[in-house]
């Protein structure tokens, strides 16, 4: 999912030229806005199945990674109340998860 994430920026919000680290903060250097933002959650979405809102991130989370972290929460805390498995269960089984996103 991370590097799809990083593809997509690339080529939509900036010409599909120049690099992107997975730490850089996305609002503060201009490559995203709000607009942008909100177009990039729905790429997500429809992309990997994983509804994100804009009161899941918080400012801390405007990086490539912070996104990531946020959807993968977000994916976990839907597999748990839907097949109601266990913090444990879940923890235990994030490798594959994470896997499974790439």
């Amino acid at each position: 999912m991370k590097e799809d994430i990083k593809r997509y920026i690339i080529e939509t919000y900036m010409s599909g030229e120049g690099d992107l680290r997975y730490d850089q903060q996305l609002f503060e250097t201009g490559i995203l806005n709000s607009i942008a933002f909100l177009k990039l959650l729905g790429y997500i979405e429809s992309t990997h199945g994983i509804t994100l809102q804009i009161g899941d991130f918080t400012i801390d989370s405007g990086t490539i990674d912070g996104i990531v972290a946020v959807a993968e929460k977000k994916a976990l805390g839907w597999l748990s109340m839907n097949f109601q498995l266990s913090p444990e269960h879940l923890e235990s089984q994030k490798s594959a998860f994470q896997f499974a996103q790439t």
